[in-house]
């Protein structure tokens, strides 16, 4: 009668949030066409490309030209600026994708920074409060420990 999923790893992590988006909706409000759920409002650029499953925290910003793919959440005050692509990703709140970076399967913290044409990806974890800064690419499976955005492990 209920649901259990062992979430001891990133990609596990990952993989019931997926889940989760794909399932009947749970959280917010939910529009069927476009397979989007918000929670409160967001601000979408009309040239921004979102495709759901994709959850919606509250003040999100996607710039224009910007693509979210889902499945990916976006948590509370995400900013995706333009020409930024996110991936099957989550973001916490405050996290922040700049123009032209590319963030895919990635966990960002709470207001973790991915430079401008950074590139963060398959299975990344950026802890809260670290940035990459622009034009860096991360290895596949690299962790930015919190608060420390020099100290990388790959």
């Amino acid at each position: 009668s209920c649901y259990w999923m062992d979430i001891g790893t990133p990609q596990r992590y990952l993989d019931l949030n997926q889940h989760l988006l794909r399932c009947e909706p749970m959280l917010g409000s939910y529009s069927h066409l476009q397979n989007i759920r918000r929670d409160g409002g967001y601000n979408i650029h009309p040239l921004a490309r979102v495709r759901g499953p994709v959850l919606l925290g509250q003040d999100c910003h996607v710039g224009a030209g910007a693509e979210v793919i889902g499945p990916t959440v976006l948590g509370p005050g995400c900013y995706v600026e333009a020409g930024a692509r996110v991936i099957s990703s989550v973001l916490w709140p405050g996290a922040r994708v700049e123009s032209g970076a590319v963030v895919e399967e990635t966990i960002l913290g709470r207001h973790a920074l991915i430079g401008s044409q950074a590139h963060a990806g398959p299975g990344c974890v950026l802890g809260d409060d670290t940035s990459i800064p622009p034009g860096k690419r991360l290895d596949p499976g690299t962790l930015v420990w919190p608060k420390v955005s020099n100290r990388v492990t790959p």
